[in-house]
Order: structure tokens, then sequence, then C-alpha cells
């Protein structure tokens, strides 16, 4: 399970969650980690594995040691489509919970996984939303440090909601209400809460995030306390001084082809195809619409952008993820002639992000 080491040497077992927002971060971590001469095991599932795996052997050519060690998901176990071992590989948001109990599944492939890793594990670095690696933790004695990618003003703000018991307390959830406790003052309602949780099921869930933050070493988060002082101080306070802002992670990365790449499956257009259409377009003057790995839009909806990108009359670039909803949207291309209309004028990419440069308006 390793190469040849010594059994002292330091090393760190990472377990990012299954989302891109989470395992682009963690891969940073790991990359930032083997700077300091410790070995370091990123566990995750075969589909995820896939892509990031080009980029850390790449790394691993210049001899720092970055495993990557798949486990097989449980996806059938879930309530999961076959294959499905990402949340933007969910046909619908509204089954991500199938996701998070299968994640946390894993937890007695990880205990055989243990047993076997040289030079023993020294800490896990686990995503907040994997609790079951605090049993890992505590079986093995070493500690746990969560990893979470939101602010400290968010998560300071469900904490003190939580403490308030203030989805309890108010019954309409579009009566505004000021959020206790926080250094200033901000009005929301019940609805604007999507972090709380919603039935039985999550609150179990969420007990378990808590159970296994409250046993764990400590919290590092991808912020940085100069963006929000206050914040980070008062959570820090709450987290007991056992929380380090080591963000923004993206800034520790200077490979721009590298950060482009990752965690994407191959473009559907080549990336200097991309950029030799940017080079010849006026600057800021192209439009760069993209909504995200997770977002879910309808046949129509898809077809109202597209329409609406081409009545711009603007150069454009519209990233979209792969989904089972593109059918509409590729008869509009193919035989609609909408192809022939944007040649020219615009790119459609159905995986890629890529890079950009000041041609571009967001």
């Amino acid at each position: 399970m390793g190469s040849q080491v010594p059994h002292h040497q330091l090393h760190f077992v990472l377990f990012p969650f299954m989302a891109q927002g989470h395992m682009i971060p963690m891969m940073d971590i790991a990359k930032i980690l083997v700077q300091h001469n410790v070995v370091v095991t990123v566990v995750t599932t075969p589909k995820n594995a896939a892509r990031f795996a080009p980029i850390f052997a790449h790394h691993n050519k210049s001899g720092v040691d970055i495993r990557l060690v798949e486990l097989q998901f449980p996806f059938e176990e879930a309530g999961l489509q076959d294959g499905c071992e990402n949340l933007d590989m969910l046909h619908s948001l509204g089954t991500s919970f199938n996701l998070f109990m299968a994640a946390n599944l894993l937890r007695k492939p990880v205990e055989k996984l243990f047993q076997e890793l040289t030079p023993p594990p020294s800490c896990i670095i686990s995503d907040m939303s994997l609790p079951y690696t605090i049993h890992i933790a505590n079986k093995f004695n070493i500690p746990r440090i969560s990893f979470v990618g939101m602010s400290c003003f968010t998560l300071l703000c469900f904490s003190y909601l939580r403490m308030h018991n203030v989805k309890e307390r108010i019954s309409n959830e579009s009566e505004y209400f000021v959020v206790p406790g926080i250094p200033d003052k901000i009005e929301i309602t019940i609805a604007q809460t999507e972090g709380l949780p919603k039935d039985e099921r999550w609150k179990e869930f969420h007990a378990e995030i808590g159970a296994a933050e409250m046993d764990s070493y400590g919290m590092i988060m991808n912020s940085f306390e100069e963006l929000e002082p206050a914040y980070a101080r008062d959570y820090k306070k709450l987290k007991k001084d056992k929380l380090w802002c080591i963000g923004p992670l993206s800034l520790s990365n200077n490979d721009y082809l590298e950060k482009a790449q990752r965690g994407c499956k191959k473009a559907s257009i080549d990336e200097w195809q991309h950029q030799k259409w940017l080079d010849s377009q006026k600057p800021e003057s192209v439009i760069y619409a993209c909504f995200g790995s997770l977002c879910n839009f309808t046949p129509s909806q898809l077809i109202m952008l597209a329409l609406a990108l081409e009545a711009s009359k603007r150069p454009f670039i519209w990233v979209i993820r792969e989904s089972s909803q593109l059918e509409a949207l590729e008869k509009l291309i193919k035989e609609d002639g909408y192809e022939e209309r944007i040649h020219g004028k615009g790119l459609i990419d159905k995986t890629h992000l890529i890079t950009v440069n000041g041609t571009i308006r967001f």
C-alpha cells in the first residue's frame, strides 16, 4: 500500500467529500502538505480518482508522495443510480441525502485500509460531511481535523441559529428576524436558512456531524481572517481556538492549466481552441456563462438560455455540465440551425471550465 518510507515519517490521510467544491480544495491541501516532506494518501472512489489521477501523476514525477486510494462506492446499497459517485452525477439534487449516506458507508473498508497503510497514518483530515471518520481516528488513536469550505460567517450564523432554536421558535417562514449573537445586524427569514436540517433524516445526520466535530482535534477552513476578521475571531472562540483559516487554497496553485483541468472530464473542445478564439476577440467583449457543476436546468430553460445568448449579439462561451437534460439542447444545436447561426460567435463546452483573461465579462 505504499513505497518504502520510514515508519516514523508523518502520514496524513485525506478524506474529501464527493463534490467538486469539496474535492478541489482538498487536493490543494494534499499538494501543500507534501511540500513539507510528509506522505499524503487521498481516499476516494474510482470515478473521482480518475478526475485527479493525471495531475497527481505529474506531481509524483517530481519526487513527492501523493497517493490516490480507490474504494468501491456503495451507490446501489444507498439507492443511487448505477455508477453515481459524485454530487454532480445525481439526476436530481433531491437524492443528495442518499449520496451522503453512501459516502458514510465506507467505514469498514477504510478500517481495513488503515491496517495496510505504510507508514502508519499520523493524522486524518476529513471533510466535515464524513462524520464516520471520527470513528476511524478513535480506533487508530490519531487526531482528526475536519475541513470545511464555507466561511466563518456562515458557520457562526448556523451555530447561533441552532443554539437559539430559531427554527422552532418562528413559525412564519417568511418573517424576518435578526440572527442572534453575531457581530453585525443581519436580518433573514427561515426560508433562507437552507443549511439547517430539513427533516428527521437530515437532523440525525447533522447530529452525527456535530458529535464528530466535538470529538475532533480541530478544524481548517478555506477562508482567511482578513476577509472576515470579526467572524473568524468569534468562531475561533466557539471552537476553543482549534480553528485555522488556511485559505484561499486556490492561490497555492500557480499552474493555470492544471487549475483549468483538475476535476474535469476531457473537454468537449480543445482548451487551446478556447484560448485561440478568446485571443481573437476584443477585450471585455465575451460573455462567459457558467452555472457550476450542480445546477440542473430543465430542457426549456436550456433552450431559453441558448436563444438569449444568441440574441445578445455578443460573442460568448457557455459551459454546460453533462446531464440527462441535454437532448433538447442537442436537437436545437444540430437540427434547428443554431450551430450555424452562432458559428464564430459562440462556443459551447459540455464538460470543461476554462481559465479566462481580460477578454471575458461574467
